[in-house]
């Protein structure tokens, strides 16, 4: 009988068993670091990690947008919800993000943005 799923791998694929044999060239265990090798690369629509030798055609090198809030602060107008430099506050716009109702995330092609919706 087996004893449930075991993780294995050879080392670049991690798979899971559901016996207790494990295939020929694998062992126990994962990978650890499954992304090292890879990179962003974009279309200017979609994100993809993959290998370097595997961009597709139309891709290139990068993300699609800058993920990180260091130094930015959180502001809505009520409606939109972004992190922002401080400095950079629009007119119409508070310190502070929105807190009730249902929140989406919408992408203009450049940034993530949370939107509120009723």
């Amino acid at each position: 009988m087996p004893k449930g799923r075991i993780f294995v791998t050879d080392g670049k694929i991690d798979c899971i068993v559901f016996s207790d044999e494990i295939p020929e060239g694998f062992h126990q265990g994962k990978t650890g670091k499954p992304n090292q090798d890879k990179v962003y690369v974009n279309n200017g629509v979609i994100d993809k990690l993959v290998y370097p030798d595997q961009i597709p055609e139309g891709f290139k090198i990068g993300r699609l947008y800058n993920t990180s809030t260091k130094n930015k602060i959180r502001v809505s107008n009520g409606i939109v919800e972004k992190f922002v430099y401080p400095d950079q506050i629009e007119p119409g716009y508070k310190i502070g993000g929105l807190t009730k109702g249902k929140k989406i995330v919408v992408n203009d092609g450049k940034r993530n943005i949370r939107v509120f919706q009723d």
